[in-house]
């Protein structure tokens, strides 16, 4: 039987269908048709796995990552409505939208305030069959954009050079990542198997970040390897954290208030584990006698319901907010070591 990924970066191609599919559509004079070049890149990736890494074929399947083609272009991105958050890569094509047109400007606009329902990054990839193209990525503003360098993909060897940068950036954070929890594992966690390894720390999402990072900042093989053992190590620490206040009732833990984003982690820099002061916030009350105010400003704190906990840096403008609910939310102080 075939091997597949079951994780994939969603593609979705700004450009018009020349045919029945966006499948068909050659975004370079003379080239292949999108559908191929994608399929080449997904099975090069597959054998980057299998033979250079020797991954076992059930961690390809959980671990390894491809890419999937949206199957829409301009003409159809109404149909897509809320979907447009799972969309990892723009492939814009310039010649396609350079008119602007009252129509590509509705378009555009639609989807961008669907995508910014979601706090992602997402990867803008144009290209165009004119010498003298200019860029559009102003006209994707707001949205976090991570741009491809160049920013205008102008053959498709350079296309499908700027693919590969995923796959190689994505495998060194994954294998970096597991090296330092095999080398530094969680105190009490028994990392035997990789499931329960992925149970406790998510190296998907941790390689996925560092991935992003890597490409937004154009770093070398050993930066991209030292910040993905560096986001590990932080997962390292949080995890007693979580261990400690999962309850029955409390199982699901925020710690994203107190997680140092990974765009923001200095691989300059050697982190010092140092005490922290932290409160640990829970609901005091049922969710549902809460006001829409008081739901609200709990949603802000990180609770959504009876089943969150969420911890936080220890400073008065939490304290503040806190205050603010009265006895819609209890606290507990408490300290940990924490790499900074």
């Amino acid at each position: 039987m075939e091997l597949k990924f079951d994780k994939y970066l969603h593609l979705l191609a700004l450009a018009y269908t020349p045919g029945t599919s966006i499948l068909d559509w050659c975004p370079f004079s003379g080239g292949d048709t999108l559908n191929t070049i994608i399929e080449n890149h997904n099975a090069r990736c597959m054998q980057h796995y299998q033979d250079k890494l020797h991954w076992l074929p059930e961690n390809i399947k959980m671990l390894g990552e491809g890419i999937n083609i949206v199957l829409h272009d301009l003409s159809t991105l109404s149909q897509l409505q809320g979907k447009v958050t799972d969309i990892d890569i723009l492939l814009v094509d310039i010649d396609a939208i350079k008119e602007k047109t009252t129509k590509i400007r509705e378009t555009i606009y639609r989807l961008k305030a669907r995508m910014l329902g979601k706090q992602k990054k997402y990867h803008l990839l144009q290209i165009s069959k004119m010498s003298n193209a200019s860029s559009q990525r102003t006209y994707f503003e707001p949205l976090s954009i991570v741009p491809s360098v160049p920013e205008i993909l102008s053959n498709q060897k350079a296309f499908e050079s700027y693919l590969s940068r995923f796959c190689d950036s994505y495998c060194i954070s994954v294998n970096s990542a597991f090296d330092e929890l095999k080398s530094h594992p969680p105190a009490g966690v028994d990392l035997s198997a990789t499931k329960v390894m992925m149970g406790y720390i998510d190296i998907p999402e941790i390689a996925a970040n560092v991935r992003d990072t890597a490409i937004l900042k154009n770093m070398s093989v050993n930066e991209t390897a030292e910040l993905a053992r560096r986001a590990a190590t932080q997962e390292i620490y949080l995890t007693p954290i979580v261990e400690m206040f999962r309850t029955e009732t409390e199982y699901q833990i925020v710690l994203d208030p107190i997680r140092e984003p990974v765009d923001k982690i200095m691989v300059e820099q050697e982190p010092h584990l140092q005490p922290v002061n932290l409160l640990k916030l829970s609901l005091a009350r049922p969710w549902r006698e809460l006001t829409t105010e008081q739901r609200n400003a709990s949603s802000n704190l990180g609770l959504r319901g009876e089943t969150f906990a969420a911890v936080h840096l220890d400073q008065p403008t939490i304290q503040k907010q806190v205050d603010s609910l009265k006895d819609v939310v209890k606290t507990t102080k408490f300290s940990a070591m924490l790499p900074r």
